[in-house]
């Protein structure tokens, strides 16, 4: 079911809802900002879209919503294990191969160590014949993990007497 309406404090919405359950709102911020936020079930967490000269995603990043923290260690040996590249996409329903060049990680790769950051769904599902598994990265989630490399890395120039 697709409800698209206007709050008070928010311009247009649009709402997904299974069995009178809300899954996700979309919607732009009302306050004269150029941000689209999408939020999950409960409307505590999601991303936003900023279009005003600060192009990007944002996510809740607030200490405040998060608990039992627990800092990364030993990473650097699991980034340099990763296949970093350029690809092709390849449409596995159809067969065909884009001609336009991607740069990526492979999911299965990360999903070794940051399996959070990997998600397996089908895709395509039209009926069962048709179904094909399809891994997902979500690469934003590397970024507190490629810091704690370089701060591996900047430890050991240290030891090294390298600032």
């Amino acid at each position: 079911l697709l409800i698209i309406e206007s709050a008070n404090n928010r311009h247009s919405m649009i709402r997904f809802t299974e069995a009178d359950t809300m899954k996700w709102e979309i919607y732009n911020d009302g306050n004269g900002s150029d941000k689209l936020i999408i939020l999950d079930h409960d409307s505590t967490q999601g991303v936003e879209l900023t279009q005003d000269d600060g192009d990007g995603w944002a996510v809740v990043s607030d200490s405040r919503w998060k608990a039992n923290w627990e800092e990364y260690e030993d990473v650097l040996g699991n980034i340099n294990s990763l296949q970093a590249g350029r690809y092709n996409f390849k449409n596995l329903l159809t067969g065909e191969i884009s001609e336009n060049y991607n740069s990526g990680l492979i999911a299965q790769e990360v999903e070794k160590f940051l399996p959070s950051a990997v998600s397996t769904a089908d895709f395509g599902i039209r009926d069962e014949e048709t179904k094909i598994e399809r891994k997902t990265l979500q690469y934003q989630a590397l970024i507190p993990y490629l810091v704690k490399a370089v701060q591996e890395l900047s430890a050991k120039l240290k030891k090294h007497g390298i600032d």
